[in-house]
């Protein structure tokens, strides 16, 4: 009798029905139209890193000399065409399924990046055309990632190429400032994109969903283990993943804390599998936490960046409209030179 109420337990109860599916999450644009895919599937590594300090907020703007410029356009070089064809594409959507055993987030950083270092570099080599094409191309990968991002870390990934694109405007209006004829046009367009650029909501609970469905399938799928209550044991992981959700979605929440499963001598003495796979559970969603904080945080990040992009634009076109003045009234007057 005792054995039939333990087996029955551990492994004839039906399983609650799942929180959310797939369904739940937002729909993707057609996979043979998005950027993410092609960068995913071609296996691009975009590698050139921001060795010199040149998109972070404590370090730009700084003076760039010409050579170490040079030097990093050579290296941008090898991966223009693969930046090229990825920009062609109408979209730039996280196409990471719960089924993927690993969605690729670090390539979209490196590419952020040297979009970021192109437009800098551009400026500072006088190829203006080349940084409007960056930034296009780095606006719309930026706006299409942050709202479609799938996990915590491609969030985190997300809103730090967002706040790149800030700092390369931002780097790009301190050079414009001290050229001589910078294009106005190019200047008003940062100051659009830049403008324009949509802050991330805090709410991130997509990133909970995507986890917690990618979690349930894994563990609906064991079958056989003695001491695993299937049915318990979900339940406990759905009250996990609704605690974890509250919090990503609205930040005025207390963190969730962790949830211990194998503390006490007795522990082990009833579904005791099932235990040490809550565990794993949890310290994967503590991670999760931890990464949401982060996240919030580099929103302030993101708002301080675009309000100093914003005034350095708008003193780079003052500097560039009082040049064009002054050589319209020097093409005025042909004969008048300065004292």
């Amino acid at each position: 009798m005792l054995a039939g109420a333990y087996l029955y337990a551990h492994h004839a109860r039906p399983l609650p029905p799942p929180l959310w599916t797939e369904a739940d999450l937002p729909e993707l644009p057609p996979a043979e139209d998005n950027g993410w895919v092609l960068l995913r599937d071609r296996g691009y590594a975009f590698s050139v890193d921001d060795e010199g300090g040149l998109l972070s907020l404590e370090t730009s703007p700084q003076e760039l000399p010409e050579d170490t410029a040079r030097a990093i356009a050579d290296e941008l070089r090898g991966d223009e065409p693969a930046r090229r064809e990825i920009g062609a594409l109408g979209h730039f959507a996280d196409g990471c399924a719960t089924t993927d055993t690993y969605c690729p987030f670090l390539p979209m950083h490196y590419l952020a990046v040297e979009r970021g270092l192109a437009m800098i570099v551009g400026a500072r080599l006088g190829h203006w055309t080349r940084v409007t094409e960056e930034a296009e191309a780095l606006s719309r990968q930026t706006s299409g990632f942050t709202a479609t991002c799938r996990t915590v870390a491609s969030c985190l990934v997300a809103v730090r190429a967002l706040e790149n694109s800030m700092i390369a405007a931002e780097s790009v209006a301190f050079i414009a400032s001290n050229a001589d004829d910078p294009p106005i046009d190019v200047l008003e367009a940062l100051v659009e994109l830049v403008a324009s650029a949509v802050t991330p909501s805090p709410d991130v609970g997509r990133t909970i969903v995507f986890d917690c469905v990618s979690y349930r399938r894994t563990f609906a799928a064991l079958n056989g283990e003695l001491l695993l209550d299937r049915a318990y044991t979900l339940g406990r992981l759905d009250d996990m993943c609704r605690s974890v959700h509250a919090y990503a979605v609205d930040p005025t929440l207390g963190a969730p804390t962790g949830w211990p499963q194998t503390d006490g001598a007795l522990w082990w003495l009833y579904n005791a599998r099932g235990k040490e796979y809550l565990a794993m559970y949890a310290v994967n969603l503590e991670t999760s936490v931890s990464a949401i904080t982060r996240y919030r945080e580099v929103l302030e990040d993101i708002d301080a960046a675009r309000a100093r992009a914003l005034e350095a634009l708008r003193r780079a076109i003052t500097h560039a409209e009082a040049q064009a003045e002054a050589r319209a009234n020097q093409a005025a007057n042909p004969d008048t030179t300065d004292e």
